[in-house]
């Protein structure tokens, strides 16, 4: 069982890894160039929502990017913990799964960062 939970759990930590780094490393380009005074390229109405400095935010605008935060720290903590879940569902006895698929997740998500700054430089 501790080879299925590994190889499981490792294929959950490499989805997550890869969804967490792509979308920070799209957040993280956008937050430079934005504050930089850049805006993006597209017609997509929620990216112009998100990719634009605070201070342009109304009142109402404001509360709709809390709880965007809020649900996306939700998300966050969620894809962060699944392999672990996954690896505890399939062997219960034995941590090793646990250990090794968030050191994927971790992995993953330093490498695929460059895939979401790609990703906004093709916006720019």
């Amino acid at each position: 069982m501790l080879i299925l939970s590994i190889v499981v759990s490792s294929l959950v930590a490499v989805i997550t890894g890869s969804c967490l780094g792509i979308i920070s490393g799209f957040s993280i380009a956008s937050q430079k160039d934005v504050l930089a005074g850049f805006r993006p390229n597209t017609n997509n109405r929620f990216l112009l929502f998100v990719c634009r400095p605070t201070s342009e935010l109304t009142f109402v605008d404001a509360i709709l990017f809390v709880l965007l935060l809020v649900t996306w720290l939700a998300l966050f903590v969620i894809l962060i913990v699944a392999p672990a879940i996954v690896a505890l569902q399939i062997d219960q006895e034995n941590e090793l799964a646990v250990r090794v698929s968030l050191v994927i997740v971790a992995v993953f998500i330093f490498i695929s960062r460059n895939i979401g700054k790609n990703l906004w430089d093709r916006l720019m």
